[in-house]
């Protein structure tokens, strides 16, 4: 069973986003968070990689913006599979300027819940769901398989590693990833495209 499945393109490399919006109060007030937020961002230490852009054309240049343009989207995608609660916490916190020690632990770990710290949520007390965001909410192991056993023909769905189960009805369906994240995925193909034409060799 595919409760914890690969992460879309693992080590990719993360790119901020900039987000332009109105101030809004962030999602906080009602959330527990973890008092020792200082310590936990002194595990992880910033690495700096210059690029030293001399040498390429301005072809090349363009090519790299495309690649970090589909970067963006695919990583949008990341955290949609990880934690979309996380996400919609984070950005709401980059849109009124919120703790910047929490929206940081946030983008570092792709969600609540702490990498190097078995997983803890260092918002709120929810445990990380087993299925993160590719199954429903409070969905058990034994009840995805006594649904299969009841329905063999939903097992080629269920099981896929390329979908996304959402409940339906009293039953479960699994969404083909192409569907799901169609949003950003067309989005990201179109740039990725447009950098294989810059290259010179597509």
């Amino acid at each position: 069973m595919k409760f914890f499945r690969t992460k879309l393109l693992p080590g990719i490399l993360v790119c901020s986003t900039l987000l332009i919006a109105q101030p809004q109060k962030p999602r906080t007030g009602k959330l527990a968070i973890a008092s020792d937020l200082d310590q936990r961002l002194a595990r992880w230490r910033s690495v700096k990689m210059p690029l030293d852009a001399s040498y390429l054309t301005p072809s090349e240049l363009r090519m790299i913006d495309k690649l970090v343009v589909a970067c963006h989207y695919l990583e949008d995608i990341f955290w949609r599979q990880s934690d979309p609660e996380g996400l919609e916490l984070y950005k709401s916190l980059e849109k009124s300027n919120g703790d910047p020690k929490l929206r940081r632990l946030l983008f570092i770990n792709g969600s609540r819940f702490d990498l190097i710290d078995k997983n803890k949520p260092f918002v709120g007390a929810e445990p990380m769901p087993a299925g993160r965001g590719l199954y429903p909410q409070g969905v058990t192991r034994r009840q995805l398989e006594d649904y299969v056993k009841r329905h063999p023909e939903k097992k080629a769905e269920i099981y896929n590693p390329y979908t996304v189960v959402k409940r339906q009805g009293d039953g479960f369906t699994g969404v083909p990833y192409h569907i799901q994240y169609q949003k950003w995925l067309g989005p990201a193909a179109a740039a990725l495209k447009d950098a294989a034409r810059l290259s010179g060799d597509p």
